[in-house]
């Protein structure tokens, strides 16, 4: 280890000799698979420190779109920040749309703003419906859930009014909506998970070895179980509502594939009883397909 360390350190001394800063400039890096960064500590750290790293993997930035930052939530310390990205249709669509079907004569940056109310009030229509179906029945939430108001801004201007992402990002990449909502699992559907999975599934082995003395009958009076409960309820919901949702065409044929595929997203988020028979499980997938069908179709 000190001799990597010893090593980057020399390297970084003989770089610059090495490489031309002009050169390092104009260097175009290709776009790479995503990279994360993350600060995590108990006292306030700098945001420059957050902005370099993730400059330093700038290329690897969701669907070449760039780079995005979220950052700790102090008013609600004890919920989960559920965000939900939400694109359906793009700008560059909207404004194609608007050219065909309208013959004023505006600016360009007129042109823009009207694409995106358009486009705006589309995606908030699919993030009440996405909220509806996939989030109602599983959390209760904290603070605001008007779709209008959780919705994080693009980058602001001097005016503090929102930039067109092609500002700062790939033209043909719209880098969608993200809508976030302040939940904690309802108690009813984390003891139906509990019960029904955490305590019983094979894939569950593992909490059952940390948690030897826990079991059906005494694990709401642990709290560390419950916290590594809800923790895995809301990463298992995160992952299944991403496999269900982040498809970028799904209609028709595909739609119905991928349902059939997946058919184990309505196991995992049984109702309070814990149970759920074959026609529940159908109404389910049902209303996710009609949900998808109007909001893509809309």
């Amino acid at each position: 280890m000190e001799f990597r360390i010893r090593q980057r350190r020399e390297h970084s001394k003989r770089k610059d000799q090495v490489i031309a800063k002009n050169e390092r400039e104009q260097h175009q890096v290709g776009q790479t698979n995503c990279g994360v960064a993350a600060v995590i500590g108990t006292h306030p750290v700098p945001s420059f420190v957050l902005d370099e790293a993730l400059h330093a993997m700038k290329n690897r930035g969701m669907d070449g779109v760039g780079v995005g930052k979220t950052l700790c939530f102090t008013d609600f310390p004890h919920h989960y920040a559920y965000r939900v990205m939400v694109k359906g249709r793009l700008q560059l669509e909207m404004e194609e749309d608007l050219r065909r079907r309208n013959g004023k004569t505006w600016t360009p940056e007129e042109f823009r703003k009207e694409a995106r109310t358009m486009l705006l009030k589309f995606r908030h229509k699919l993030a009440e419906k996405i909220k509806t179906v996939f989030l109602d029945p599983y959390f209760d939430y904290a603070g605001e859930t008007d779709v209008r108001k959780v919705r994080e801004n693009y980058k602001l201007d001097a005016n503090r009014k929102e930039r067109d992402y092609r500002e700062f990002g790939n033209e043909n990449t719209d880098p969608g909506d993200i809508f976030r909502f302040f939940v904690r699992v309802k108690p009813q559907i984390l003891a139906a998970f509990v019960e029904t999975d955490l305590l019983v599934a094979e894939r569950y082995n593992y909490i059952r070895e940390y948690f030897p003395d826990v079991t059906a009958k005494n694990y709401r009076d642990n709290d560390k179980f419950m916290q590594k409960a809800e923790d895995l309820f809301v990463f298992n919901h995160s992952v299944q509502l991403t496999q269900t949702l982040y498809q970028w065409d799904a209609l028709g044929d595909d739609w119905n594939a991928f349902l059939k595929d997946n058919e184990d997203f309505p196991r995992h988020f049984r109702r309070a009883n814990g149970r759920r028979s074959v026609q529940q499980k159908r109404i389910s997938t049902n209303t996710a397909k009609r949900i998808s069908k109007r909001c893509w179709r809309s």
